[in-house]
């Protein structure tokens, strides 16, 4: 009678008598192999998919504290209103030729909306070059989405 255990044990015997014994594993050395080459491609796409994703948070922050030191002027009527943001959308300063006074108010709110919309677009312009720096970088890292999603 044998008896496999867990731990590899082997208990065999009859009636009065037991013997214990071990049992010694034998591998295919090919099959083992495999498992390690399994292994090692679903372990490392990981891990190289973090340092990635690390290393875009790392030029995210980066850009993004770029641009809060950038000045962009947004400019409307010949240059009678200038509205300077920064890459955040605030607005820094904002210069209106005292000449303009003199033109009725709803001329006056009709160029300072120019001027600010002139700035963001300016701002998204900017941004989006930025951001497609940034971009551009990631799709150039090598990630093998056949090694993270076999089959």
């Amino acid at each position: 009678m044998y008896r496999l255990f867990g731990t590899g044990r082997i208990i065999t015997g009859g009636v009065n008598k037991v013997k214990v014994g071990f049992l010694k594993p034998t591998f295919n050395s090919e099959i083992l192999m495999q498992l390690v080459e399994v292994k090692q491609s679903m372990d490392n796409p990981f891990d190289e998919v973090m340092k990635q994703a690390q290393l875009v948070k790392e030029q995210m922050l980066k850009v993004q504290e770029e641009l809060a030191n950038v000045a962009v002027v947004g400019e409307a009527g010949a240059g009678m209103v200038k509205m300077t943001m920064n890459g955040r959308h605030d607005v820094i300063n904002v210069e209106i030729d005292p000449e303009l006074l003199k033109e009725p108010v709803n001329v006056v709110q009709d160029l300072i909306k120019a001027a600010t919309n002139d700035a963001v677009q300016k701002v998204e312009a900017h941004n989006q070059d930025k951001v497609a720096g940034l971009a551009s970088g990631f799709s150039q890292m090598p990630i093998d989405l056949n090694k993270i999603f076999p089959g």
